[in-house]
């Protein structure tokens, strides 16, 4: 039960940083913004899954390899971050516990241990059928997207979206405006949204 509310705490964690978690992934360069923000809800459901799992005893066979086969992955990954060089938090806990890649493999090897100790824990004998089964397995997936939906699935109202004050835009945007001296017509430009 330990071991699962270890995970289960790590996956909150991670998604009440979740911006700060959806851009770690996309530093990496491999998936776009947008995959970034599906992929990051991916990995917090299925810890939620995982720590849930071990949390109920059922399944502890399987949840127990799930678990180990994706510790040893996650290592894998931070082993790899250690040698591109970076050094910055991996939000294995998101931003509340800041964990350097070697800090995180420490802490994983101790995971690792702690999860081959509930190897000897006997499960208990309830199975539930298939059609209550995969309902509970699909559940962590769907909260983590219905608590904190990705922003490129989000529709908003159009005005909200396009909400803004012609009269100040007109007047900063005119002839003779104070965009207009900085010569903003001319040459490549950089435009930062807050």
């Amino acid at each position: 039960m330990l071991m699962g509310a270890l995970i289960v705490l790590s996956a909150a964690m991670k998604l009440i940083g979740i911006d700060s978690f959806e851009l770690y992934i996309y530093s990496f360069d491999i998936l776009s913004l947008g995959l970034s923000y599906i992929a990051a809800r991916v990995v917090i459901g299925f810890e939620l899954l995982l720590g849930i799992l071990l949390i109920a005893n059922i399944y502890n066979r399987q949840a127990i390899r799930l678990t180990l086969l994706t510790l040893v992955a996650f290592t894998l990954f931070l082993i790899y971050t250690l040698i591109v060089g970076r050094t910055d938090n991996c939000h294995c806990f998101g931003e509340l516990i800041d964990f350097d890649p070697l800090e995180s493999i420490i802490k994983n090897i101790v995971f690792i241990a702690g999860t081959l100790f509930c190897g000897s824990v006997k499960e208990y004998a309830l199975r539930p059928r298939w059609y209550i089964l995969l309902p509970a397995i699909l559940a962590p997936f769907a909260a983590v997207f219905i608590i904190s939906p990705p922003d490129n699935m989000v529709r908003y109202p159009g005005d909200i979206k396009y909400a803004i004050n012609q009269e100040l835009f007109d007047e900063y945007t005119l002839a003779d405006g104070p965009l207009d001296t900085l010569g903003i017509t001319e040459g490549k430009k950089l435009v930062a949204f807050y």
